[in-house]
C-alpha cells in the first residue's frame, strides 16, 4: 500500500516542491502523509465540484494546480473548503509553480499542444547548482551501491539516467582499537583495492542519495566528498518558443489556437497582417514574458490573463498576442502528470476531475472573449 507520503516523494522527483517561486504555498497543505492512497483525483483548480466528486469516489488524495489556501486563514467553517476536506479525510497536495517550471510541465505542454517544433527555453528565472557526489568503496562493493545511489536520485543529467565515472585505486587506512573494521584488523594499516565512483546530483535528490549512500555502503566509516558543480546547474525556465511546421496567416493561427485548446474564443492583438512562424507561449498569467517573446524574434505570444496595459506594451513592440485564458492554458499538464503517476504506480487509480472545468465554462459564456 502506498502513502500519501510516497506520491509527494514522486511529485517531488519530476517537479520539486523547492523550485516553486517564492510566493508560492506548495506541497502537502492538507492531510497527512502516513495515510493510505488507493486512488487520486487531479484537477487545476478545488472547488465544491471537485470536492463533491473526490467525496463521491472515495478519493483519498487530491493533486490540485492552484492552491486554495493561498491567504492566511482566520477561520475554518463548513463554507469553507478547508473544513470539507478534512471532514471527508482528503488529504490535498498542491503543486503550482514548481509544475510550471518542471522539465515537461505546464509550459512544454502547451508548447506542444501548440505542435511547436524546436523547443527552446523563452526565459531563465534561476539556474540551481548541481551537485557531484564522490565516493571510495570496494570493487565487489560498486554494484549494490550505484544501484542504491540510482535509485535515490542521483546520476541524472538532462534526459539520461545513471551517468557515473568510476577509476580504480588503492585506499589505505589503520582501524583504531573501538574501530569494527570490514577489512583488516584493528591497528595496522590496510590496503585495499578501491572504486572511486562519481554521480551527479540534483539538490532536491542530496540527502536522500547521501542516505542510501551511508545504509549499503560496507565501511563502518564510508568516506565520500560533495561538491558543488554549477556547469551541470538545473536551469529552471519558464515559457517557451518554437517553430510551426508550416507558416500561417495570423487569423489561421487564431483559429489553430481555439482548436487546439479547446476554447469558445480568444482575445487578441496583431500589428499586423503578416505570417507567423515563430510562437512563443507561457501557461496561466505569462504577460511578464513579452520582452522575452521579442528578443527570442517570435511573431505571437499565447498565455492568458491579459491585463489592460499589457495589450497596449505589445502594440508598443510590435508583437502578437493572444489571451486563450488561464485555465486553457494550464488544463493540458493534468494529463502529462495523470500519465507519470499512473506508469509509476500500477494500482493506484488517477483520474481526471470535471468539477473544475464545469464551472470554467460556466465562467466562459461562448463568445465573450472573442474579438
Amino acid at each position: 500500500m502506498h502513502t500519501v507520503n510516497d506520491i509527494y516523494n514522486f511529485v517531488n522527483s519530476i517537479a520539486p516542491f523547492e523550485n516553486a517561486l517564492d510566493f508560492d504555498n506548495v506541497g502537502l497543505l492538507i492531510g497527512d502523509m502516513k495515510c493510505n492512497v488507493t486512488s487520486i483525483l487531479l484537477a487545476l483548480d478545488v472547488n465544491k465540484a471537485v470536492i463533491a466528486e473526490a467525496v463521491a469516489s472515495r478519493v483519498s488524495l487530491i493533486i490540485c494546480h492552484h492552491p486554495p489556501i493561498w491567504q492566511p486563514l482566520k477561520k475554518i467553517v463548513p463554507s469553507n473548503y478547508v473544513w470539507n476536506l478534512i471532514k471527508h479525510d482528503i488529504n490535498l497536495i498542491a503543486a503550482h509553480t514548481n509544475l510550471d517550471l518542471a522539465r515537461g510541465g505546464v509550459n512544454s505542454c502547451l508548447a506542444n499542444a501548440l505542435e511547436l517544433n524546436n523547443q527552446v527555453p523563452l526565459e531563465i528565472k534561476s539556474c540551481k547548482p548541481c551537485f557531484i557526489v564522490v565516493v571510495f568503496v570496494p570493487i565487489e562493493s560498486l554494484p549494490k551501491l550505484k544501484k542504491a545511489m540510482v535509485q535515490a536520485g542521483a546520476g541524472e543529467i538532462g534526459n539520461y539516467q545513471s551517468c557515473s565515472f568510476t577509476c580504480e585505486g588503492v585506499g589505505t587506512f589503520i582501524a583504531g582499537a573501538s574501530a569494527n573494521p570490514h577489512v583488516g584488523e584493528t591497528g595496522e594499516e590496510t590496503c585495499v583495492k578501491e572504486v572511486k565512483l562519481e554521480m551527479a546530483c540534483k539538490s532536491s535528490n542530496l540527502d536522500k542519495v547521501i542516505a542510501a549512500l551511508k545504509s549499503v555502503h560496507p565501511y563502518e566509516e564510508p568516506v565520500f566528498h560533495v561538491f558543488e558543480n554549477r556547469g551541470l546547474g538545473e536551469q529552471l525556465n519558464m515559457g517557451v518558443w518554437g517553430e510551426l511546421t508550416f507558416p500561417a496567416s495570423s487569423l489561421d493561427f487564431l483559429e489553430f489556437v481555439t482548436k487546439k485548446l479547446k476554447v469558445d474564443g480568444c482575445r487578441y492583438f496583431f500589428p499586423k497582417k503578416q505570417e507567423i512562424r515563430r510562437v512563443a507561449c507561457c501557461g496561466g498569467q505569462g504577460s511578464s514574458c513579452l520582452g522575452a517573446a521579442v528578443a527570442a524574434g517570435t511573431d505571437v505570444l499565447v498565455t492568458g490573463d491579459v491585463k489592460h496595459n499589457v495589450w497596449y506594451e505589445a502594440e508598443r513592440l510590435g508583437l502578437g498576442l493572444i489571451d486563450a485564458g488561464h485555465f486553457a492554458t494550464e488544463v493540458l499538464v493534468l494529463d502529462w502528470l495523470k500519465a507519470k503517476i499512473v506508469a509509476h504506480y500500477k494500482k493506484i487509480k488517477c483520474t481526471r476531475a470535471f468539477g473544475d472545468l464545469a464551472l470554467e465554462r460556466f465562467f466562459c459564456v461562448e463568445g465573450l472573449e472573442r474579438n
